[in-house]
């Protein structure tokens, strides 16, 4: 299991697709970092620990197929913005 907090160094993933680490004891924020991974189309992060607000961010995540955040209890805010912009995103 992995036990600490999502690198902000994530940022050089760029080209990733897919990010699993559902299930595991990830804590503390999801970070703003995240809205560089333009090419995500899965993101799970289901059941861990994590907490603070989904960031802002997510908004750029528009090639996302599959989001999953359940589980972790002390995350909150609002997807509103993100459900909106994928809708107006054209797929090819």
């Amino acid at each position: 299991a992995i036990t600490s907090s999502i690198p902000s160094l994530i940022i050089h993933l760029t080209n990733l697709k897919i990010l699993h680490m559902g299930s595991n004891q990830i804590s503390g924020p999801i970070p703003s970092e995240v809205g560089v991974l333009t090419n995500l189309q899965e993101l799970a992060l289901a059941d861990n620990a994590l907490t603070g607000t989904i960031p802002s961010a997510f908004v750029k995540l528009s090639n996302i197929s599959l989001l999953g955040l359940v589980g972790n209890l002390n995350l909150h805010g609002s997807l509103n913005d993100w459900c909106d912009s994928v809708r107006q995103t054209p797929k090819s």
